[in-house]
């Protein structure tokens, strides 16, 4: 018997792809089929790098709520603002 990717239970597969990390491997191996891109994008693309200029607390509001997102975290970069009042 051959197994494949696509022959994986979903429940492997998104451990595999929840393993992957960094952005390119992921986007690559979206890239293999229609299935596996459709489980890679949106559920595993988004938030995997963050890139915020200030402290926003409902940012960590939302992510607190909304762990089927925040578990996809890789890196958090903070900029100082370019607003000076």
């Amino acid at each position: 018997m051959v197994h494949t990717l696509l022959t994986l239970p979903l429940e492997i597969l998104d451990t595999i792809l929840s393993d992957l990390d960094t952005y390119s491997d992921l986007i690559s191996l979206a890239l293999v089929s229609k299935n596996i891109y459709h489980q890679v994008i949106p559920r595993h693309s988004e938030y995997r790098v963050l890139r915020i200029r200030h402290r926003f607390p409902g940012l960590w509001a939302h992510l607190a709520k909304r762990a089927d997102l925040s578990r996809n975290l890789r890196e958090i970069h903070f900029f100082k603002s370019l607003i000076t009042l």
